[in-house]
């Protein structure tokens, strides 16, 4: 039941040749072959109502005789749960710890949800609401818990709401349904506030409205267009009749303009007509659907009404009304109606029964009223067993939400279904703002729709009114200048079809300010270079210090300075930056600069007796960040080059002793004015290297491998790739027809361990029939490869070519940051073992050694607490571990649990500020750092 407001319904245009082939499939992308199914809730469980999120997101909510509480499901985009969702992707929502049964759901442009339901409280049935934040946390702000109740009706009857509407603004939320009052069922409507969750006292007085139509009716779904609400649902004359009441919406009043007295009643069949769904179609008409009984069976119907006179529009079906029976089912229901608004084609959704055979049944029809031939069987789609209470147009594809026939007729589960056009379209991604989340002030910055539709018209404003827009705010593509005084806020993009808006994207943009980046603390002697961020080359700077003896230099561009500071002359004090346009100044930033002396005692920790083939870890201690190390192994024989220094810069070191590496002493030096200027002190450590073999070729020979040329015409490696990283992309290894390569001298790719690759291997030869391969990693650095878990991937037929294997690495940090060598080999005469990692008798086929570097990813780390003061300590939240090459995310709530910061591409920058780049109160916050498929929850604390 969702509204007009909220989601636009795009156009469809995959046609068919043939009438008789559906132009909708079930999406297998999604869920399990197109459909997902609540069956974890028990058996008999519904799902009454779903909507799609802006970001293609999908959240139903269920009830059941087993589920007494209201339960919220959100979904990601194929089907599964979401877990960024209250953790779990499911939200078990007790009122009062009696039956509770959700109903509804809306949800406003910030992403904040509204889900409305019959709760039951000290032993009556009333009106209940709670409101969810996108995170999937309870808002307590929304009537002081995040949950409102209150008894429509008089006490002791039951009540029961059907539908939720947001408005435009986000300002309002209304629910409709019934309540029982003297003995007989009303149309009921409730108004809140939906920042408070209070009632609306200019509605009606109380912001609630309850109406009796011919001695009993009641509510399925609200409207509004302007300030005009339409309530539509059933009256009773002798039977049940589709009944539309129509409301002012500032005060609950009747509109006396609509009907008689603002009540029109549609007697449109013999027996009952039940209205269930109702929509406002591309050209402002109402759109009702439902069922009603006809002879002996019950049919779907849809009506078509002019506003605000009332009539029914005769231009659809001839009478402004059509009725349709599924096939030849005695029950054919209609519960949603979709309205496609650029064709203003109408889709009646629901289910039929025939015989106990239950279908989810979907029926098009043309603007005339006539069936679409080009959607299903002459414009009727039935996909699936089941049944359809709610449906949703998300661009090209169509959600529906009920139940599935599960040992029906005993029970039942909750389903969404996603339908797709079977012409190969589908699948279209939500519209999105793009353009950079951070901007500067006095900048220009541009911003576009993504996936956007050539029919729409587009309106752009932000949240501060300094902000202006050119060349003009209409299109898709937007121009936005951010002025010296500009606040961070939220930049909007109202997306309107026909008029009529239709989708509302926001963006959180935080506004950058003038700011001066370097150290806040620096040692005498040393040279800082500080940098203004943004530096532009429109502007003129004014680089000064408090302390006239401290030396200034513009290093590169006129926004950055190199200070020196003089041993026993400089003093703490301020930088000072004046930013000037055209001559004029036009801002001011400053930062304050504490100059300490220099005394530093240092030493080396590390092995002073290591193995060959091994790698080794060394560090100096005690480490300072504002400081500046370099590192060098220098040999007691001439041959330095033969230890690799894999680390050479920052406090720590790894370095890798090959089997000819000679004895020799580890140097560290430290700089303090850069990492080019002179040490400033130095520390050194005697390193030993037991002794062992001598050099490769005499391991080979030890091995009993064959170390002369072995002839590989028929089997060589033309391309070799892991992680798509080409290591090897000709025939270099193959000379001459006779070639085989040990030297293990090339250092090519890091390889994390645990983690899974691709490895594709591409084998030439002379007859072109195949070849086997084999790929081994010497992990313990012994010179072979012969334990068992060292051969990584063969193959067992030499049926093609160009082979595809799957590398996993083995997880042992015990072989963290250790160079090993990979070694492939190919040939056609038969599979390898692991025995066979080198050629110990002439055959064809040729081998090559890599060396890839072992590397465990680190964890995510963050700190327990920051200190945003501008000291140059601590004033950054700093995540350590970040993995550069998946997506992150980082939110941050207060105590209550209200949402006050969040970025994506975190880059370490964070300084304790809101969205809007006010800084946050001193106290304890909450936070969720995505890093791909890792994340990170947990506490930390602002200190001030």
């Amino acid at each position: 039941m969702k509204k007009l407001t909220r989601f636009i319904a795009v156009y469809l245009f995959c046609l068919f040749t043939s009438s008789a082939q559906a132009q909708y499939v079930l999406d297998n992308s999604f869920g399990i072959n197109g459909e997902y199914f609540s069956s974890f809730l028990g058996f008999d469980n519904v799902c009454n109502d779903m909507l799609v999120q802006p970001d293609g997101k999908v959240v139903m909510v269920v009830d059941g005789p087993i589920v007494n509480n209201f339960f919220v499901i959100r979904l990601t985009e194929t089907g599964a749960l979401d877990n960024s969702f209250g953790g779990t992707g499911v939200l078990n929502i007790d009122f009062s710890g009696d039956v509770d049964k959700a109903k509804a759901v809306d949800i406003d442009a910030a992403g904040n949800l509204y889900v409305a339901g019959t709760v039951t409280d000290g032993g009556e049935q009333k009106f209940g609401m709670v409101k969810i934040s996108p995170e999937g946390l309870i808002d307590a702000s929304f009537g002081g818990t995040g949950k409102f109740i209150v008894k429509v009706g008089l006490s002791g009857y039951p009540e029961q709401p059907m539908d939720v509407l947001v408005n435009p603004s986000g300002e309002k939320v209304y629910i409709a349904g019934e309540a029982f009052y003297l003995g007989v069922s009303h149309m009921a409507v409730v108004k809140l506030d939906a920042n408070t969750g209070q009632l609306d006292s200019s509605f009606n007085s109380n912001g609630v409205r309850k109406i009796n139509i011919n001695g009993s009716s009641s509510a399925n779904s609200i409207v509004l267009t302007g300030t005009d609400l339409y309530v539509v649902g059933f009256s009773i004359v002798s039977n049940e009749v589709m009944t539309i009441l129509s409301l002012n919406d500032e005060d609950g009043s009747n509109n006396i303009s609509f009907g008689a007295s603002g009540i029109a009643i549609y007697d449109i069949s013999s027996g009952f007509s039940r209205a269930t769904d109702a929509k406002t179609d591309a050209f402002g008409k109402l759109v009702v659907g439902g069922y009603l009984h006809n002879g002996s069976h019950e049919e779907a119907f849809a009506a078509r009404i002019a506003l605000p006179s009332h009539n029914l529009d005769n231009s659809f079906d001839g009478d402004g009304i059509v009725t349709h029976r599924f096939g030849t089912a005695s029950i054919s229901r209609c519960h949603q109606i979709l309205i496609d608004y650029a064709s203003n084609k109408v889709t009646l959704c629901g289910y039929s029964n025939t015989s106990g055979s239950v279908k989810t049944s979907f029926l098009r029809v043309n603007p005339n009223g006539s069936p679409d031939g080009t959607f299903g069987l002459s414009g009727v789609l039935q996909p699936t067993d089941g049944k359809v209470f709610a449906a949703q147009m998300y661009f090209d594809n169509i959600f529906a939400a009920g139940t599935e026939n599960y040992l029906y007729p005993l029970y039942e589960n909750g389903m969404v279904l996603k339908l797709k056009p079977n012409s190969g379209g589908g699948s279209f991604a939500a519209p999105a703002i793009e353009g950079s989340d951070s901007v500067n002030a006095h900048s220009e910055n541009s911003f576009n729709i993504k996936n956007k539709q050539s029919y729409y018209t587009y309106h752009w404003s932000y949240s501060d009114p300094t902000v202006t827009f050119s060349p003009n705010n209409t299109s898709d593509f937007v121009f936005a200048f951010f002025p010296a005084n500009a606040s961070s806020g939220v930049l909007t993009c109202q997306i309107d079809s026909s008029g009529i808006p239709k989708y509302t994207l926001t963006k959180n943009i935080v506004v950058v300010p003038f700011s001066i980046a370097g150290p806040r603390t620096v040692f005498e002697s040393s040279l800082v270079t500080y940098k203004l961020l943004p530096g532009r080359g429109e502007f003129e700077y004014q680089w000064s210090y408090s302390d006239i003896n401290i030396l200034m230099d513009f290093p590169r561009s006129p926004w950055e300075a190199s200070i020196k500071f003089l041993p026993g002359v400089a003093s703490s004090g301020t930088l000072t930056v004046i930013i000037s346009y055209l001559g004029t100044p036009i801002d001011t930033v400053t930062a304050n600069i504490t100059v300490e002396k220099f005394d530093l005692n240092f030493f080396i920790v590390g092995k002073e007796t290591v193995n060959k083939n091994k790698v080794e870890f060394y560090r100096v201690q005690p480490y300072d960040e504002l400081l500046y190390y370099r590192w060098k192994y220098v040999a007691d024989t001439i041959a330095e080059d033969s230890v690799m220094v894999i680390v050479d810069s920052g406090p720590r070191a790894s370095l890798f002793f090959p089997s000819q590496a000679p004895s020799g002493t580890l140097k560290c030096y430290v700089h303090v004015s850069g990492p080019n200027s002179a040490p400033s002190d130095s520390a050194e450590i005697k390193i030993t290297i037991n002794k062992g073999l001598n050099n490769l070729a005499s391991l080979l020979e030890e091995l009993d491998c064959q170390v002369e040329p072995a002839n590989c015409s028929n089997a060589h490696i033309n391309n070799f790739e892991v992680r798509g990283t080409k290591i090897k992309t000709t025939n270099t290894g193959c000379k001459k027809g006779a070639f085989s390569d040990y030297t293990a001298t090339q250092y090519n790719d890091t390889l994390y361990l645990g983690e899974v690759y691709l490895l594709t291997i591409q084998a030439g030869g002379a007859n072109k029939s195949g070849a086997y391969y084999g790929v081994w990693i010497d992990y313990d650095n012994d010179g072979a490869f012969n334990d068992e878990y060292e051969l990584m991937a063969s193959s067992f037929v030499a049926d093609s070519m160009f082979k595809s294997d799957y590398l996993i690495i083995k997880n042992n940090n015990d072989y963290a940051g250790n160079p090993a060598r990979l070694r492939v080999r190919v040939r056609t005469d038969k599979p390898f073992v692991k025995e066979e990692y080198c050629q110990k008798e002439p055959e064809e086929g040729e081998t090559e050694d890599y060396f890839v570097f072992l590397m465990q990813r680190e964890k995510l780390q963050t700190p327990n607490f920051i200190t945003p003061n501008n000291d140059g300590k601590n004033d950054i939240f700093v995540v350590r571990g970040i993995n550069p090459d998946e997506p992150t995310e980082f939110k941050v709530y207060n105590p209550v649990g209200e949402l006050v910061f969040n970025t994506t591409n975190y880059e370490n920058n964070w300084s304790g500020t809101n969205n809007r780049g006010e800084p946050l109160e001193k106290n304890t916050y909450y936070f969720i750092f995505t890093n791909g498929k890792e994340s990170k929850k947990g506490f930390f604390e602002i200190r001030k």
